[in-house]
């Protein structure tokens, strides 16, 4: 037989590599009616595997991936999908504690205000009643609560560009800080019920901003589902 018609198709059977070996070591076991029955065999399969068993493209996709990438390379692509898969939860993970730490300082400076609200009622809150209640630990916390909200607030807006999370930073940063709301606490005399009621509502109005964007964030700082799910 010619060397063409040795490497013929209708020559060829596929086999694997240590039948392969077996055959070519051993042919006098092999006979060449024996290997015609198994090509026809396995032409038959094919015909009947190809006709029921349909790929989809991002099956298509898999095959061509492994058939023509190397092991090196995919391991190298699941590191680098694991590292960066890690990043991004880590970075999730800082916004979370941004945020929560927000709404605690500005649940905690909200009530500390009200407080003194609440005791202006009585008696106006004159210039050395101010500077020496700052100087107590209720005056440090709730400075070191404002702070702590501005401070975080900052590292926030590098951390995302997300449009819901930014506008709800901004609705919950400007309330808290229109201090004019609290102009009849600091001027000396006792507030009046109305002007007490105003600023009532505006410190809830504060809270349930910071609440919004806690709320916010839960939803779109929410862990990616797993690949594949619907």
């Amino acid at each position: 037989m010619s060397e063409a018609a040795n490497r013929d198709a209708s020559n060829l059977i596929p086999l694997c590599e240590t039948h392969a070996w077996e055959i070519d070591q051993t042919p006098q076991h092999f006979t060449a009616d024996m290997l015609r029955e198994w090509k026809k065999k396995q032409l038959a399969e094919y015909q009947t595997v190809q006709r029921s068993w349909t790929l989809t493209d991002a099956e298509v996709t898999d095959v061509v991936t492994v058939s023509f990438t190397t092991l090196e390379e995919r391991l190298l692509g699941g590191i680098y999908a694991a590292a960066e898969s890690a990043r991004q939860e880590e970075r999730r993970q800082r916004q979370r504690s941004l945020i929560a730490d927000m709404v605690h300082a500005a649940n905690s400076w909200t009530d500390t205000m009200q407080v003194l609200t609440i005791s202006s009622a009585r008696n106006g809150w004159k210039t050395r009643d101010i500077i020496e209640w700052v100087n107590t630990d209720s005056g440090r916390a709730m400075a070191s609560n404002r702070e702590l909200i501005k401070s975080n607030a900052r590292k926030l807006r590098f951390e995302t560009r997300h449009p819901d999370l930014l506008a709800a930073l901004d609705a919950a940063e400007t309330a808290m800080g229109n201090l004019e709301v609290y102009e009849p606490v600091w001027s000396g005399s006792p507030t009046k019920a109305e002007e007490r009621t105003v600023i009532y509502r505006h410190l809830n109005h504060v809270k349930r901003l910071f609440l919004d964007l806690e709320q916010i964030g839960i939803k779109v700082l929410a862990d990616p589902p797993p690949e594949g799910t619907p």
